[in-house]
């Protein structure tokens, strides 16, 4: 455990912690701001607090959440994919299990952070509106923990992506092209669910909302199941990889 907990804080040494806060910070804001300027536009005449709050998931959940959780993946590997870093850090008395299980973890907790920033950031937006005396905070919660376990699917599927390509960009780019669709298939209550892009935002919104709702038992399973896919075949495919280059 211990040889965990030393891997874990040698992968946090090697990241930028100036670059973390860089990708953390604007797409909560913008996600918030966008909320924000949607109370003059209340089309579904709802509460003030949760129409923002549906507004700053549909912005945040359909494209900030899931690119900037590909972004931290990519981040996350990209010391490795340097000057042999693979070779490096695989030559350590460290399984390969540990090691991805380290990354694993550590990009779990960058989508914590960012989920605990979205609030923060909604919270000084409702004050600003005068609306926080009428913000149901169990909901927010709820909601946000809801899209933190709806993006580790993706998150395991985009680490999986960034152990196999060297460049950045590449990973980054195949994460904002099928990140675009995800508004159109999020509207289809056969469709939505399963696609990985659209999960975080169906699960953040808050239940029976009539503006995006799906079958809370399909999510839940479908989510499962690409978590137990994507991880186990990540962690699979890390382990039997040639990872010396």
């Amino acid at each position: 455990m211990m040889g965990f907990a030393r891997l874990i804080t040698g992968e946090w040494l090697k990241l930028q912690k100036w670059l973390l806060w860089i990708l953390l910070l604007p797409g909560p804001f913008l996600a918030v701001w966008v909320g924000s300027q949607s109370l003059e536009i209340n089309a579904y005449e709802t509460e003030d607090w949760l129409w923002m709050y549906m507004m700053t998931v549909q912005q945040y959940g359909w494209l900030f959440f899931p690119v900037l959780t590909g972004v931290f993946a990519a981040l996350i590997c990209r010391y490795e994919h340097v000057g042999g870093g693979w070779k490096h850090l695989l030559a350590q008395p460290v399984s390969r299990t540990q090691v991805y299980l380290a990354k694993a973890f550590l990009l779990a907790g960058f989508a914590a952070a960012s989920q605990v920033i979205l609030l923060i950031f909604y919270m000084i937006a409702a004050w600003l509106n005068e609306l926080q005396d009428t913000v149901s905070w169990g909901i927010l919660f709820k909601s946000a923990i809801a899209g933190w376990v709806a993006v580790l699917p993706l998150a395991a599927l985009q680490l999986w992506v960034s152990f196999l390509w060297r460049s950045f960009g590449v990973p980054l780019a195949i994460n904002i092209v099928l990140a675009l669709p995800t508004i159109l298939a999020a509207q289809s209550k056969e469709f939505g669910p399963f696609y990985p892009w659209a999960q975080p935002m169906l699960a953040m919104m808050p239940a029976g909302n009539g503006y995006l709702d799906v079958h809370t038992e399909t999510l839940v399973s479908v989510i499962l199941t690409g978590f137990l896919v994507a991880g186990i075949g990540g962690w699979i495919h890390f382990c039997r990889r040639d990872q010396s280059a």
